[in-house]
């Protein structure tokens, strides 16, 4: 046995757990952008926390699918009255969460960059 296939050999060295990652696409970025600078901490880091550190398609109690799909998104999560829309793919070594709507919730309406944003049906 070499000393790489020896290495190799140890538990946990062989496979590493897949990399997730997320990105905004279709104007999310701008979605973001438009809410007030204090929210904007508080959703990246809810991103990091819930599609980085854990597994973006499983149910918690702020990251579930949606009920139907919207704007190509099926899933979102929730930050205090901040909702992410966003849909995965996944290969066998990468996760990646791509955000497609980020917006305000306002009673049972989602306000995204000030206006009702139509396709949203909450989630209540």
């Amino acid at each position: 046995m070499s000393f790489f296939e020896d290495i190799l050999s140890v538990p946990g060295m062989r496979e590493k757990e897949t990399v997730r990652t997320y990105e905004f696409i279709e104007g999310s970025l701008k979605d973001l952008l438009h809410l007030p600078a204090h929210a904007r901490p508080i959703i990246l880091k809810a991103l990091d926390d819930w599609l980085i550190k854990s597994d973006p398609q499983e149910i918690t109690g702020n990251k579930r699918p949606l009920k139907r799909t919207v704007s190509g998104a099926d899933w979102y999560l929730r930050k205090e009255k901040w909702r992410v829309l966003y849909r995965v793919e996944r290969d066998e070594k990468r996760t990646n969460s791509l955000i497609v709507v980020v917006g305000e919730k306002f009673n049972t309406k989602l306000r995204v960059r000030g206006k009702v944003y139509a396709q949203w049906q909450s989630e209540a």
